[in-house]
């Protein structure tokens, strides 16, 4: 049976979905790493306090940083017609970053040298947020208009399952160390730029705007931001301090429940996407 051009066009658009899920397989493979050995690294060189108050300042940067990373990709991508460039500078920046730290943890710094470390790890905090907005926002050029929810639901999916072998992944980061997980990482993120670069080639043609950036509206601003934050302070609650709180009830530890809560969105993501057409988007 000979597929129909429309069929065609379908199925290439899934494959290049496939690539945006091994990135967001790489993304969270990489942040569970990093996760796991930041507050060990900085305790080995004797700066407990600062994995509480170097975390809260990434998380502000972060918040800083990822709008002002957010328009200069719509900005490439309405100029140039493709976010990739910004995606490539990114995971570049990220992978080089862990395997300096990797080099930089197997000699033994000065205590003058080794605040070099947080320093390189807030770094690469920065490159992961210029390509990981980017990245997820592919899946609007890659998959076809109609079948976004699907493809969406899909990368929830891959995020949630990815997010719940935490406790595996764990086991291995130990296994590997800190220096081999660090390694590890930036191969991840060279797996997923091969992917990407595979469906580079067929990426879409999108012709560049010349209409003006126009800028969002106080109000609307100001509503989306609230809508970020309280979806932020909602996921630490239900992903950090809510599985400490009830663990004292339950069978199993906190990163079991971690683990178990990430497999329930997974799983769940499939079935609830079927009711965004009947709700609406």
């Amino acid at each position: 049976m000979v597929k129909s051009p429309a069929q065609t066009t379908s199925v290439d658009a899934w494959q290049k979905v496939w690539s945006v899920a091994v990135l967001v397989a790489a993304i969270v493979l990489c942040w569970i790493a990093y996760g796991f050995y930041q507050p060990k690294i900085l305790e080995e060189f004797g700066w407990v306090t600062w994995a509480h108050w170097l975390g809260i300042g990434q998380g502000l940067l972060g918040a800083i940083v990822e709008p002002v990373v957010g328009q200069v990709s719509d900005r490439w991508m309405q100029r140039y017609g493709s976010r990739l460039p910004q995606i490539a500078l990114g995971m570049t920046l990220a992978g080089l970053l862990f395997i300096v730290i990797a080099c930089l943890l197997q000699i033994q710094l000065s205590a003058t040298i080794a605040w070099v470390i947080p320093v390189l790890m807030t770094l690469w905090v920065i490159a992961m947020i210029i390509f990981r907005g980017p990245a997820i926002a592919l899946i609007r050029q890659l998959a076809p208009t109609a079948e976004l929810p699907h493809a969406n639901a899909f990368l929830t999916f891959v995020f949630g399952f990815v997010a719940a072998l935490d406790p595996l992944l764990i086991q291995l980061f130990q296994v590997l160390g800190k220096v081999g997980t660090f390694i590890v990482g930036a191969v991840i993120l060279l797996i997923a730029a091969l992917c990407l670069q595979r469906s580079r080639l067929q990426l879409p043609k999108v012709s560049p705007s010349p209409d003006p950036v126009v800028a969002l509206p106080l109000k609307r601003s100001l509503l989306i931001f609230s809508v970020g934050g309280m979806a932020g302070i909602e996921s630490n609650l239900a992903l950090r301090i809510l599985p400490d709180q009830i663990q004292s009830f339950l069978p199993i530890g906190p990163h079991l429940l971690l683990a178990a809560i990430f497999m329930i969105s997974a799983f769940t993501a499939v079935p609830l996407e079927a009711s965004v057409p009947q709700r609406g988007s």
